[in-house]
């Protein structure tokens, strides 16, 4: 009998694997109705970066830029319902539910996964790629807010008049060649 042979024999004959095994009650870490209200500690960690001073006097896009900023790479997995209705959304307009669902939507769209989400999403998606929120250069967000434009606006055509702008003022505001908006 050789050597591997003799380890498996013993590690058979052991008698703590010989007896039946006793499975017990073990307790849920969350139940159903915690699940449901559970919000990733990023959020609160995100709403936490503005003190109240700036919650007060603060511009809303400095507040919108320095918590994209900071959930720039954030990513969640939440299946969301809701709507979310604003004409010129912020993160802190939004409920945990609104920001789950938000970040999800993102973090599927990131992917390639084009889904058709309140309008209110695509503005804010569109608002960070227009902050360079997301992006390396001010060309990659050029590019992908034309992508996004592109593939989005056959789920939503809503968004196509304000992306054809947005795209412009992009292009200008960041010195872009002119080229890239040529046709748009």
């Amino acid at each position: 009998m050789g050597k591997a042979e003799e380890v498996i024999k013993s590690v058979l004959s052991d008698s703590r694997l010989s007896g039946s095994v006793v499975y017990r009650d073990e307790p849920l870490l969350f139940t159903a109705s915690q699940m449901k209200s559970y919000t990733p500690p990023k959020y609160s960690e995100m709403k936490k970066l503005i003190t109240p001073h700036e919650a007060a006097f603060a511009p809303a896009n400095y507040i919108f830029y320095k918590q994209g900023r900071f959930m720039e790479g954030f990513e969640d997995n939440f299946d969301y319902h809701g709507d979310f209705i604003r004409s010129f959304p912020t993160y802190r307009d939004m409920n945990n539910l609104q920001l789950r669902g938000y970040f999800s939507w993102r973090t599927r769209l990131r992917r390639g996964e084009i889904r058709k989400a309140p309008p209110a999403f695509a503005y804010l998606y569109a608002y960070e790629l227009i902050n360079l929120i997301g992006v390396s250069s001010a060309k990659e967000g050029f590019l992908k807010l034309r992508d996004f434009a592109e593939k989005y606006g056959k789920t939503d055509r809503s968004i196509l008049p304000l992306t054809r702008r947005w795209l412009t003022d992009f292009a200008v505001y960041y010195g872009l060649d002119p080229e890239l908006i040529a046709g748009h």
